[in-house]
């Protein structure tokens, strides 16, 4: 069945999706929303497409109505409307469908044009990571942040004044998070307290204080009393956010550096190809996180701008994790070291995935509609795997990574394609279910 779909298989890609098979030992599960998303018949596909898998990852989201902090609320979100429904079990901490955040609809009377899947309820999360352990996988669990507005914009907009920070960050966020330490205790043996919020994390208050920083570094105290010493705690950083921000500063150092954080996470879709109209081989791959855009040079519009120091080379996370941290003050004019020290805590590519389409490791971040830099838009499952292949022989070779979970795996099991809305995307996605072995037909 997938053959069809993925055409012949050439003997290079059939070597690719073995050694893929055989060395993933990290995944995600997707989507992060839905009710009833996570069918445990997913469990037992993954385990047998993937033999040698350790770790599995859990993302749940809650849903925030604004990208301005000052009026932003946080709550989980249901699906259906409780005058729509007469018996419900749906629950989400303290929430019913009568107090849950409800995801807008195009037209609010017909439940198909829904923005999101609501969030799982606390039952289906329990009894998916239940089932995970009873299969021997160790389970990291991402509190995730969707924005609901018409743009379903991404949450590293979300930002706000150094002084509405901390109403924020109490009212909203912190019930948030904490909600799954308490119900997530003694079942996961990983827990981020966050993912890509650099829209908050560069946020500057007096001097060389970033006040959600702070708030992040409180959070990880208060979640390592709940879970306790034995399950990591990290934050997982946009690529972009992990090293420094505008004006020189590096706000996340504090949080690298904390005493409860236990790996840096990096979310890592950085360019690792700048072609057009050129054959990407794995070499080329693996080049590329040694080379070129991040470490040779970044963009200044359409400008190639020269990089010839260590310390700016964002790809360069071997550099950065074994050496002393020096970051500029701008406001005061001068340089000034940080608290990171070299060496300290490994680094984790807490996300890493590329879609099934034409120069995706070009611009492997991009999502939807939207295009790799220089893609035709044709669909190209080689390439996918190809630069799977070529991360996890990355992730082996360089001693500042301990492991990297791959984007994504769905959670709604075989067939998904066929009953939800976003099954058209499969075939151009980041999604790896279906696409690393031949399915029996069903």
């Amino acid at each position: 069945m997938a053959k069809v779909i993925l055409g012949d298989i050439s003997i290079d890609h059939q070597q690719d999706m073995d050694y893929v098979s055989e060395h993933m030992t990290a995944v995600i599960m997707g989507p992060g929303c839905g009710e009833g998303s996570l069918s445990i018949r997913s469990i037992e596909e993954i385990c047998k497409t993937l033999p040698n898998l350790e770790w599995v990852g859990i993302p749940v989201s809650w849903f925030i109505d604004s990208l301005n902090i000052s009026s932003a609320k946080i709550k989980p979100g249901s699906e259906k409307r409780s005058d729509e429904i007469k018996e419900d079990s749906w629950l989400v901490s303290s929430y019913d469908r009568n107090n849950a955040h409800a995801i807008a609809r195009k037209n609010s009377y017909d439940p198909s044009t829904i923005r999101y899947g609501g969030t799982m309820p606390d039952e289906e999360v329990l009894k998916f990571v239940n089932a995970l352990k009873e299969q021997g996988k160790r389970v990291a669990f991402y509190p995730f942040l969707m924005v609901d507005n018409e743009n379903k914009d991404w949450r590293g907009y979300i930002t706000g004044s150094a002084e509405q920070v901390e109403m924020f960050y109490t009212n909203q966020y912190q019930p948030f998070v904490m909600h799954y330490a308490f119900l997530l205790r003694g079942k996961v043996d990983m827990f981020y307290i966050g993912s890509e919020l650099e829209g908050l994390t560069v946020i500057k208050g007096e001097e060389r204080n970033f006040p959600f920083v702070n708030n992040l570094c409180g959070l990880a105290a208060n979640v390592r009393s709940i879970v306790g010493e034995k399950v990591q705690i990290s934050y997982a950083a946009n690529w972009s956010e992990y090293l420094h921000c505008k004006g020189g500063y590096r706000p996340l150092d504090t949080l690298w550096s904390d005493q409860n954080i236990n790996f840096v996470g990096i979310d890592y879709y950085m360019p690792l190809t700048d072609v057009d109209n050129q054959q990407i081989t794995l070499e080329s791959i693996k080049n590329g996180f040694t080379s070129s855009e991040g470490w040779d040079y970044f963009y200044q519009d359409s400008t190639q701008i020269i990089i010839d120091q260590d310390y700016n080379r964002w790809k360069n996370i071997r550099y950065w994790q074994s050496s002393d941290h020096w970051a500029w003050d701008s406001e005061k004019g001068e340089s000034y070291k940080t608290s990171w020290i070299p060496n300290s805590k490994p680094i984790i590519f807490s996300e890493f995935g590329f879609r099934s389409i034409d120069m995706a490791t070009n611009t492997p971040n991009v999502y939807g509609s939207s295009l790799p830099k220089h893609s035709n838009g044709s669909t190209d499952f080689p390439l996918q795997i190809k630069a799977i292949r070529a991360t996890l022989e990355h992730i082996s070779e360089n001693p500042a990574i301990q492991t990297g979970f791959c984007y994504v795996w769905d959670a709604r099991g075989y067939g998904w394609q066929n009953s939800y809305v976003d099954g058209h995307q499969w075939a151009q996605g980041h999604w790896i279910d279906g696409k690393l072995q031949i399915l029996q037909t069903k």
